[in-house]
């Protein structure tokens, strides 16, 4: 049980909390099926810039206001439609939600309260039609959409153009954008690769004993620093060295699915077994949520 809701504790102390100095947990609130979310499984989340927060979950998108939820299901009443139910990644553009599924990408107009699929072709004609994992804009407005299939897109809102790249690898995890511009992206082939941003390969990094993982969570920019969830441990990538340095659990807690900076010296870490804080200067991890 504690799985399958701790993705929504997750992302309601993430949004609505900041550092408690008085004591050493957070206050949890529960918000299940039961309180009208349409599933358990959340999978993604953001709070817009009107204050609704967003939740993707394995059966439906939600918005809840702070008392009601709104749920959106089979958005197009389309044949594919119910596949799409499945929501993983948001990202607010324009003052719309872009919305990535199982099978595509689509868009919310907040205006006229109606969902529309993302069409754009590549000139090679290619559509996104695969797992969209992750959606991120970049701060010169380029979006960047990482897919399970297709490899990378990169939209340019400009001018209307997408562009495909899938060299380097066709399955994306995650994304974010380094302090000097750079973007990193994380592979399902075991590498954390650079980009410019403008959509140029830069460079590509192995992670070390990848072949025992195979499933790469989460990547952030935290202080200017790159970090990245696993299911074996959390990784730092070493700009100066120019290698990823890999940080231990002492004991067991799965999978590491969410990082959020803290302060400037600890790292919440979302796992599967609990909310941890790693302190940058003593490289321990804190049990932070009551067992």
């Amino acid at each position: 049980m504690m799985k399958k809701f701790y993705y929504i504790l997750l992302y309601i102390i993430f949004l609505q909390t900041g550092p408690l100095n008085a004591s050493p947990y957070f206050f949890f609130k529960k918000y299940m099926t039961v309180d009208g979310l349409s599933d358990n499984t959340v999978l993604c989340g953001l709070q817009d810039n009107y204050g609704f927060i967003w939740l993707g979950t394995s059966n439906g998108l939600n918005c809840y206001d702070g008392s009601s939820n709104i749920v959106y299901r089979n958005m197009l009443n389309e044949k594919s439609s119910y596949e799409n139910n499945s929501i993983i990644s948001l990202l607010e553009e324009n003052q719309n939600i872009w919305i990535g599924a199982n099978y595509g990408l689509y868009i919310y107009n907040r205006f006229s309260n109606r969902f529309s699929r993302f069409n754009v072709a590549t000139k090679y004609g290619v559509t996104i039609n695969s797992e969209v994992k992750k959606i991120r804009k970049a701060r010169n407005g380029m979006i960047w959409i990482c897919s399970m299939g297709q490899g990378l897109f990169i939209y340019n809102p400009k001018n209307g153009t997408l562009y495909q790249n899938s060299l380097h690898s066709s399955f994306f995890c995650d994304i974010c954008q380094g302090n000097d511009g750079k973007v990193f992206l994380s592979s399902m082939d075991g590498t954390l690769l650079c980009f410019s941003e403008n959509g140029n390969f830069i460079k590509s990094y192995s992670i070390t004993n990848y072949i025992d993982n195979k499933n790469i969570n989460c990547l952030k920019n935290i202080n200017g620093e790159i970090w990245m969830g696993m299911n074996n441990g959390l990784y730092h990538f070493n700009k100066s060295k120019n290698i990823l340095e890999k940080y231990d659990f002492i004991n067991y807690f799965g999978s590491i699915h969410c990082l959020l900076n803290y302060s400037p010296q600890e790292i919440l870490v979302g796992t599967d077994k609990g909310l941890y804080l790693f302190n940058l200067l003593t490289k321990l991890y804190q049990r932070m949520d009551n067992p």
